[in-house]
């Protein structure tokens, strides 16, 4: 399910969002979401904040493994730019042997074939997916 919003005062743009909106712009699904969003208020602040902790923390375990280089982020996941020869397909290929799916961003034209997308997941798979990689920088040199 995916919801957006737009808040504007630029009645200019309100206008042309409001044309290209198709006549039925929420599903059902979206709108009970809606509904009923605000007595899980509470639980959706917490998971943010769980998100944030744990996206700092492999944030910076990210950054001291040489394989790769994390941009900044404040979504729940990372973008990461190999640093050696290998490519995001293969990197991703060899982090799936091991059990583990990141993003290959090869499809982004402006990003070439040197990016992964890695999702802040839950603590102890994160903890799996750094070692791993920290084994896979190791190795690096045979590859």
């Amino acid at each position: 399910m995916r919801l957006g919003y737009l808040l504007t005062q630029n009645d200019q743009i309100k206008e042309i969002i409001e044309k290209h909106l198709p006549i039925w712009n929420i599903n059902s699904l979206a709108e009970r979401f809606i509904e009923l969003f605000p007595q899980y208020n509470n639980h959706y602040n917490l998971s943010i904040e769980c998100i944030i902790q744990d996206r700092e923390k492999i944030f910076s375990s990210l950054n001291q493994i040489d394989l790769i280089n994390p941009v900044k982020s404040h979504a729940n996941f990372l973008l990461c730019k190999i640093t050696n020869s290998l490519t995001s397909q293969e990197l991703c290929e060899r982090l799936y042997e091991q059990g583990f799916f990141i993003k290959d961003c090869s499809n982004k034209s402006s990003l070439g074939n040197k990016f992964v997308r890695i999702a802040v997941r839950k603590e102890n798979e994160n903890k799996k997916l750094l070692l791993i990689t920290k084994q896979e920088s190791t190795n690096a040199l045979a590859w």
